[in-house]
């Protein structure tokens, strides 16, 4: 004789059996409890109306203000402040100096050739100097 395995089910393994699931004479739906017209409308107001999720309630980040005309007094706290700095790229000067992307790169170039910052890397998209003077 083989052992043929038994065919566990979820109710071979609990109480609940299938004749307590179904509805049959001797097991009843209860009758619904009938509300009047007043008891449904106090039930709609203590209720309260319910909200639809919204996504872009989230903190909004304030737009950066930063300068895009260089003007002679931020001409001469880039040139105080560049050469300080132990790393030089454009986006050091964007955050720390709050100008624009653009004046950023011409600023560099003009560091670098009055001889304030030396180069570190020099490719097609990304900047990097560093001080020459240590300090």
């Amino acid at each position: 004789m083989s052992f043929v395995p038994r065919r566990h089910s979820f109710f071979s393994r609990c109480s609940i059996t299938r004749a307590t699931l179904l509805v049959t004479e001797t097991n009843p739906v209860p009758p619904k409890v009938q509300q009047t017209k007043a008891a449904k409308a106090a039930a709609a107001m203590a209720g309260g109306k319910t909200r639809k999720k919204k996504w872009s309630a989230q903190k909004m980040k304030d737009k950066a203000q930063h300068h895009v005309i260089l003007d002679q007094p931020l001409y001469d706290r880039i040139f105080k402040e560049a050469a300080t700095f132990k790393l030089v790229s454009v986006s050091v000067l964007v955050d720390r100096l709050k100008i624009g992307g653009s004046l950023a790169r011409v600023a560099l170039r003009d560091l670098e050739a009055k001889g304030i910052i030396k180069p570190v890397v020099k490719h097609s998209k990304q900047y990097t100097f560093t001080r020459t003077a240590a300090e």
